[in-house]
């Protein structure tokens, strides 16, 4: 049986780029599975996980061909988009659809269990003007609000 691995984290990257090592995929937060295949046994557990099979030295692509391999065939797998080199366009096709993100995968990277510059997120950050419209009593917290469509305000939660 093979030990926990922690798995691989982002670094924050300043903006999109194009770079042809790298691979890009739509960033989708919480979403990490990490699937084992041990004696013939094919597992599935979270980040949080206590066992995976080790192709943690190999490089990205081929941990990539891998998983794909085993797991094709499977109506409960699916890939994710990825697309060689270009950043940008993959970071404007995130943006319109409101998604989070972009993660870039340097190809020949391999995994470590920490940040690496070889990992980097691309955020797409979204700002609104909030106002503060007042505050709770019994747990301290400030009551926010937001203009919605109609130009009224709406509850946005508490800060």
């Amino acid at each position: 049986m093979l030990d926990f691995i922690s798995p691989m984290l982002l670094e924050i990257a300043p903006a999109p780029f194009d770079d042809e090592r790298y691979v890009f995929q739509p960033k989708i937060d919480g979403h990490r599975a990490i699937i084992t295949c041990y004696n013939g046994e094919i597992r599935i557990f979270t980040r949080h996980g206590n066992e995976v099979m080790d192709l943690r030295k190999e490089p990205l692509t081929e941990r990539q061909r891998t998983i794909v391999d085993v797991y094709d065939e499977s109506p409960a797998f699916r890939s994710l988009l990825t697309v060689d080199g270009t950043g940008k366009a993959m970071f404007d096709a995130i943006k319109t659809r409101n998604m989070e993100g972009v993660v870039a995968k340097r190809k020949g990277s391999v995994y470590v269990s920490e940040r690496s510059p070889n990992w980097l997120q691309i955020i797409n950050w979204t700002y609104a003007d909030v106002y503060i419209t007042g505050w709770r009593k019994q747990k301290f917290g400030w009551l926010a609000a937001v203009y919605g469509d109609g130009g009224k305000l709406r509850p946005a939660g508490v800060i």
